[in-house]
């Protein structure tokens, strides 16, 4: 009779570890959207560096390109935009900023 009790035991554990296996992978599965691990297309389309210790980034994922403010110990989202909103406003308004060309100014030597 106990080694009835004990194969039942074995039995129900190899079960509920079983369907935990399962539902991990399937909540992995959804909260990637489908896709497997590493498949998210991603990249870095620009960045800007702040004194002392901190970022911003541009990063495309998909079809949106999240504007992120990047320091030590957090990571902030800025702005999100579509890949057209970035592609037809961003240029423009980069270019046009004072600080940019503050940046660029200190990095071409000045001529006399």
């Amino acid at each position: 009779m106990e080694g009835w009790v004990l194969l039942r035991t074995l039995l129900l554990l190899f079960g509920f570890l079983t369907v935990l296996v399962i539902a991990a992978y399937g909540i992995r599965r959804w909260a990637l959207g489908g896709a497997s691990r590493g498949s998210i297309p991603f990249s870095i389309v620009a960045r800007l560096p702040l004194p002392p210790k901190a970022m911003v980034y541009a990063v495309q994922v998909g079809e949106k390109v999240f504007l992120l403010g990047v320091t030590e110990h957090t990571v902030t989202m800025l702005r999100e935009y579509t890949v057209d909103e970035w592609e037809a406003h961003v240029p423009t308004a980069v270019a046009s900023h004072p600080v940019i060309h503050l940046l660029q100014s200190r990095r071409s030597p000045s001529s006399p």
